[in-house]
């Protein structure tokens, strides 16, 4: 995707390309101690770490609030601003881009500077915002820059050589925009309570799923190959992102649903939207399987498959223990001591799959693997507080099912006794159904898996056969 980084190897593994970030960070850091001027392929190097999503631990030498290097950074870039008036930083993007366009007619190689300049002073700034955390601010200011880079597009000339780096910028800056957003409701997430939900809906939702198009819009399918490790951390961050920001779509698109949380009492609760759950998941898989070996993001990858599984409510359990030995695997194969379980609910729907599924191992050869399910989730909050709730069916009966899940959920005292009043499903249908959907993604990650890797572990193929 990003592969202009030069490397003397073209398979090295996570922890190589790790400390390789590190070095070109120094690198970076040392090129601007002696520099006395701005300098294009400097900077070029320095927004290349943006785009390939250099680890932020690396970056803080040059990144860090108050450090020398940033400030020397931003204030080069300021002096070669400072020489083109027509290059108003605060401007219109609308005016901005017009009037580049108009003054550099003559000239494709200024035109091509000028929108680095630009651009790249944009760029910088607003992830130097969202380093620093402050979400909002870089949200405004990455979305400025996209503004900006569709302006350019509309009234430039046809055909230029800078607009490969405009879309590489269109496309994380898409990302970097929605993982401010994200990051600004989860941190106002006291105020995103369910009674203004519809009001939420309209605004930063809205917003969000316009971002994703964006980033999907703007991505070549032929972006979609891995030529060396670079490739691989760079297109299983890509699938990573998009997995995340469907995560919050899913969840901000969801529909309020009633259901009984008393005798005669009922409430509303947040039903997930599963169109996006599903896309979720799908990402997810593409992203941990295209990983490298050694990374230890896939159990992070895999927290979320896992959390996508359990919202999705009535998945069956062999498919739920198939992803949840993946996770065990993983978490033996790679030895981390990154603490993945960040966000309240995905804490939530992994901690109770472990109870779950500690449960099932011991009981599971008793049962047929189309006749248990998980229930179905309903959400008290957009970050977390699950409700458990019963499937209603056409059956009064339908076979096994009620009584196989009630084992499970009783022996680890969780009880799903809350009534929901949502739509009425055929149970075997139903189950066919649920049974056709979790196979597809559990075919889906041993295709992703062997397009990256040629070849199942002896390990991996043993969880496969299991569910076979």
């Amino acid at each position: 995707m990003h592969n202009r980084m030069v490397f003397n190897e073209s398979q090295f593994g996570y922890s190589i390309l790790f400390r390789y970030f590190d070095e070109e960070v120094q690198t970076i850091a040392a090129k601007f101690r002696s520099a006395s001027k701005y300098s294009e392929r400097l900077y070029r190097r320095v927004v290349l770490l943006i785009l390939t999503y250099c680890p932020q631990e690396c970056t803080r030498t040059i990144f860090g609030k108050n450090c020398k290097t940033r400030l020397k950074m931003e204030n080069l870039m300021n002096n070669e601003m400072l020489k083109y008036v027509e290059l108003d930083f605060h401007a219109n993007s609308k005016v901005m881009a017009k009037a580049l366009v108009k003054c550099t007619s003559s000239s494709m190689k200024v035109f091509e500077y000028k929108i680095f300049l630009l651009l790249a002073n944009k760029g910088i700034f607003a992830y130097l915002s969202y380093f620093d955390g402050e979400y909002l601010k870089s949200f405004t200011e990455f979305r400025e820059c996209l503004q900006f880079i569709y302006y350019i597009k509309q009234f430039g000339p046809e055909k230029c050589q800078i607009y490969s780096f405009l879309d590489d910028c269109e496309r994380m800056f898409s990302i970097l925009c929605a993982t401010s957003l994200m990051a600004e409701i989860e941190g106002r997430r006291n105020s995103c309570v369910l009674s203004r939900f519809k009001d939420f809906k309209l605004d930063e939702v809205s917003v969000l799923q316009g971002l994703f198009f964006t980033v999907i819009d703007c991505t070549d399918p032929s972006l979609m190959t891995a030529a060396n490790d670079l490739d691989r951390y760079v297109l299983g961050r890509f699938f990573e992102s998009l997995g995340e920001i469907e995560r919050s779509i899913a969840i901000y698109r969801g529909s309020l649903a009633e259901y009984e949380c008393k005798p005669n009492v009922n409430d509303l609760a947040l039903r997930v939207q599963k169109d996006h759950l599903g896309g979720m998941i799908r990402r997810y898989i593409l992203a941990m399987t295209i990983k490298l070996s050694d990374d230890p993001a896939i159990i992070r990858c895999l927290y979320s498959i896992l959390e996508g599984l359990v919202l999705y409510g009535g998945v069956h359990m062999e498919v739920i223990w198939f992803f949840y030995s993946l996770k065990v695997y993983y978490e033996v194969a790679i030895e981390s001591s990154e603490e993945f379980l960040d966000k309240d609910l995905t804490k939530e729907c992994v901690m109770m799959l472990n109870l779950v599924c500690q449960k099932w191992q011991q009981i599971r050869k008793k049962y047929k693997p189309r006749t248990v399910q998980l229930p179905q989730i309903l959400l008290k909050s957009m970050f977390g507080d699950f409700v458990i709730v019963d499937e209603v069916f056409e059956e009064n009966n339908p076979f096994e099912h009620h009584h196989e899940l009630s084992v499970i959920l009783s022996s680890i005292k969780l009880k799903s006794k809350h009534k929901w009043f949502g739509e009425v499903n055929a149970f075997e249908a139903y189950s066919d159904s649920m049974w056709k959907t979790g196979i597809e993604w559990v075919d889906f990650w041993k295709d992703c898996y062997l397009d990256n890797h040629s070849e199942l572990p002896v390990e991996l193929l043993v969880i496969l056969e299991g569910i076979k």
